[in-house]
């Protein structure tokens, strides 16, 4: 069971990011089941070693979010749905042929039932890993990512010289006009995704230098230069040169609500620069010299900026059409929305006359939810994000004081961050991949740090290097 709970989530995030992202039912279904099944393992596992979950009232507001999902499922009577959505009546009389005498308050039932179904997976998963993280560690959690990250960030610097239009040489995406980037269909996606693991990486590796400089602290300058033989030091290489792929990729990708958000991470990356020691300090703000130079070198810079200065124009773009759309959606369904993924149904009969692409999303997870979900499905939602926090604040106390765990979780955070800043913009967590991602980071979070063991570096003994005062 151990070993279930572990491999789900090692082999489930590199699986989601490549294939895909995990858009297409025939990853996203067995994802979903191999969720269920590593947080129910990861919940009894944790409590057979009697390590805190999470909080009771979390645990209930929860629920709460999930039964108020489930209630827009319940068949109503015409009459009954009339009092109590009466957009949905009208809505509804366009799309059933034949009228209807009952049928839930989900415009489309089938696909909020997804949806359901999809938040549930990933409810009992993060309960799962916020209380069986220690089982899985963040070495192996961050190595993973990196070798993804890495795969991730060649392919879609391959493909941004070649054929923009198929992914790995040989897939078409089935969305028309799909701007696809490296794995991904959607390129906004895969900045979401990278903007999760960027911090996460640097936050580790950052530990791992600092670690690195107190045990040499005081000893001579050859055994730090032959330091830099040591597996520790490759790994930090490796991580180095994958977080330059990274963030040279999310600045091709030309997302501007990703560029905006990895700038919140690059300012978290100098403040925490600022705090460490003078070697730290020396190595990472010249490697973010040289990662920023090469970021601005490669990609478009004109045309990001021209794609920045549009926001001035924001009610003539195509995103300002599209929250003002959804912002008059949530007008007519204050109460109990109209369903969980149903804005794909629901845009139809709210789009322009002139409009040319059909509006799958609201571009702002935050204005779909509203619209979707109503206040029947917000309000809950809005107090187990509050809860959240404040069991993420908690768990933060006591926490184990290696610089590399501690960075990492605070990396964690600020990836979370980072997502939640992008999705002003993007719906990039819709996605099972970046989903995923994101609950594996929310796990490390809420972990309360019990038994997270970091892995000890090279002695000195063990490198044959000379010890201090010799």
């Amino acid at each position: 069971m151990r070993q279930f709970f572990r491999q789900t989530i090692l082999l489930g995030i590199p699986a989601s990011a490549l294939a895909f992202g995990g858009v297409y039912p025939w990853l996203y279904q067995p994802l979903m089941i191999a969720m269920i099944l590593a947080g129910i393992a990861g919940v009894w596992l944790g409590r057979q070693r009697g390590i805190r979950g999470l909080d009771r009232w979390l645990q209930v507001a929860f629920l709460m979010t999930l039964a108020a999902a489930l209630a827009q499922l319940i068949p109503l009577s015409r009459d009954t749905l009339s009092a109590v959505s009466p957009q949905a009546v009208k809505i509804l009389d366009e799309l059933v042929l034949g009228g209807f005498d009952r049928h839930p308050i989900s415009v489309s039932p089938q696909r909020t039932l997804l949806t359901l179904s999809f938040l549930a997976a990933l409810g009992m998963f993060a309960a799962g890993v916020a209380r069986s993280f220690d089982l899985v560690g963040v070495p192996a959690l961050v190595r993973i990512v990196t070798v993804t990250a890495a795969v991730m960030a060649i392919v879609g610097i391959v493909q941004h010289s070649q054929d923009q239009s198929l992914i790995y040489g040989f897939w078409r995406p089935r969305s028309p006009g799909a701007e696809i980037f490296g794995p991904f269909v959607n390129r906004n996606h895969y900045a979401g995704w990278m903007l999760m693991a960027v911090p996460l990486i640097g936050g580790y590796a950052t530990g791992l230098i600092e670690r690195s400089a107190r045990a040499h602290r005081h000893g001579p300058w050859r055994n730090r230069v032959l330091w830099l033989g040591t597996p520790t030091a490759s790994e930090i290489m490796l991580m180095a040169f994958t977080l330059g792929l990274m963030i040279l990729t999310v600045a091709m990708t030309t997302s501007r609500s990703a560029i905006g958000a990895l700038t919140v991470v690059m300012a978290w990356v100098i403040w925490l620069l600022m705090k460490r020691s003078w070697t730290t300090r020396l190595i990472g703000f010249g490697y973010v010299a040289v990662v920023l130079a090469g970021a601005l070198l490669s990609a478009d810079v004109d045309f990001v900026l021209w794609k920045f200065r549009m926001l001035s124009q924001t009610h003539e773009s195509y995103r300002g059409m599209i929250w003002d759309m959804t912002l008059r959606m949530a007008r007519d369904f204050p109460w109990t929305g109209s369903g969980l993924n149903s804005f794909d149904v629901t845009s139809l009969f709210y789009e322009p006359a002139n409009t040319v692409i059909h509006v799958s999303a609201a571009h702002n997870d935050y204005l779909q939810l509203i619209a979707e979900g109503g206040l029947l499905v917000t309000l809950p939602a809005i107090v187990m994000a509050v809860l959240i926090a404040v069991q993420v604040r908690r768990s933060g106390t006591g926490q184990s004081n290696a610089p590399d765990y501690r960075l990492a979780r605070v990396g964690a955070l600020v990836g979370i961050l980072a997502i939640g800043l992008q999705e002003f913009a993007e719906f990039s967590l819709q996605v099972p991949a970046n989903s995923m991602l994101f609950v594996v980071l929310l796990g490390l979070a809420l972990h309360p740090g019990r038994g997270v063991a970091t892995e000890a570096l090279p002695s000195v003994a063990a490198l044959r290097l000379v010890p201090a005062g010799r």
